[in-house]
């Protein structure tokens, strides 16, 4: 079928015959959404090396574009270094590595969270070579980490949410996050290096969507960027299970006929990703979603410093786990505040009306709501992650 059958059929009003056509291979992709896949994470429960164990369950904590930009050298069974896998940076869409760090942030607080949950009490150094420069990413190590075996440990009240906390980009239901609801979601976490603040559905927050829609539109028509996102997409399930990293059309919230045509006819190459049709059913998508949110939270910090990025990922994480909790799901939307050169006007703009500036710094902006179960991301297997002294 070419593209111009494609949108005669995928716009018009589809009859039972139609449907009936395509309903194996939908049934298929609405099964791969609802269905978790034991094999998508390392168990670590099938470990014995009580380092490994802890970097392991770590491996569950979320990251910029699921690049998984982490890297461990195994010190001894209670010890080991995390760095950031200059691998697996974003320079198109984080040039200054800022969502990254944020990223190892999560990992730690995943780690330490998890750590006590196995019977370990964790030590984390961070920077223990001290803060390193743009040319030093991968060479210093971002934190060390060593464990202390503790038996009388009582576990972490969040630990098992660290295996049921998932992104979820998908349409959140019209019942509202309360002013009761962020209250309790605090009080089950502990933030202890940002500043948070929670706005509610108003005409605020109408102002804020139209900075989210419009930095995600520039992000789809920046083609460095847009490409960028292309290389760390998966477009089918054997690409996501070989790969077990990037972004799935699942995970970007799409299920049924949505998810089946996505498939069916965005390719892996520059012509069909950057095709104007299918930018803007990209964007159709993402602001249906941001439309179906009421509720948003920002998370400031007063310096914007590689330890401030760290932090703040560690209080983020706390955030949605207490989130899954309280059975809310959570959803970034990180492009307006992003430093590249064609997203500076919008960027400055918000920060102007949001009062911060490149200091001051709105280091996280997530939606969050109520919403169907949603797809679980795959993460490489541990020892791909291990690397020798």
């Amino acid at each position: 079928m070419d593209r111009r059958k494609f949108i005669e059929i995928y716009g018009m009003f589809f009859t039972a015959t139609t449907l009936l056509s395509f309903n194996s291979s939908i049934s298929e992709e609405i099964n791969d959404v609802v269905i978790d896949d034991k094999e998508k994470r390392d168990d670590y429960k099938l470990l014995n090396i009580p380092i490994i164990k802890a970097f392991t369950i770590g491996l569950n904590a979320p990251s910029a574009h699921n690049t998984q930009p982490w890297k461990f050298e195994i010190i001894n069974p209670l010890e080991g270094l995390l760095y950031v896998d200059e691998t697996k940076l974003l320079p198109k869409t984080d040039p200054s590595v800022r969502q990254i760090h944020i990223s190892c942030g999560c990992f730690i607080e995943a780690l330490a969270i998890g750590s006590i949950g196995i019977g370990f009490e964790s030590e984390i150094t961070l920077f223990p070579n001290d803060l390193y420069k743009h040319e030093d990413i991968g060479k210093k190590p971002v934190a060390l980490i060593k464990l202390t075996q503790n038996k009388s440990l009582l576990k972490h009240p969040l630990f098992d949410y660290i295996f049921q906390r998932k992104t979820n980009r998908s349409i959140y239901y019209s019942d509202s996050f309360s002013k009761e609801d962020f209250e309790m979601v605090k009080q089950n976490c502990n933030i202890f290096y940002s500043q948070i603040a929670y706005f509610k559905d108003s005409k605020e927050i109408e102002n804020y969507k139209s900075f989210f829609s419009k930095a995600m539109q520039i992000e789809f028509n920046t083609l460095s960027t847009n490409e960028e996102t292309r290389r760390m997409f998966r477009f089918n399930k054997n690409e996501a299970k070989i790969q077990r990293d990037g972004l799935t059309f699942e995970a970007n919230g799409l299920n049924g006929l949505s998810l089946f045509f996505a498939k069916a006819f965005t390719k892996n190459t520059i012509e069909s990703w950057n095709n104007k049709l299918t930018i803007e059913k990209g964007l159709a998508n993402f602001n249906k979603s941001l439309d179906s949110s009421r509720d948003f939270i920002f998370f400031t910090t007063t310096n914007n410093t590689l330890l401030d990025q760290i932090n703040v990922g560690r209080d983020f994480y706390q955030f949605c786990l207490s989130l899954a909790k309280n059975g809310f799901y959570c959803h970034p939307l990180n492009q307006v505040i992003q430093e590249y050169s064609e997203m500076d006007n919008i960027r400055k703009e918000f920060e102007k009306l949001t009062k911060t500036n490149e200091i001051k710094k709105i280091q996280m902006i997530i939606r969050i709501g109520r919403a169907k179960k949603p797809y679980k991301s795959y993460r490489r297997h541990i020892y791909d992650f291990i690397v020798q002294s």
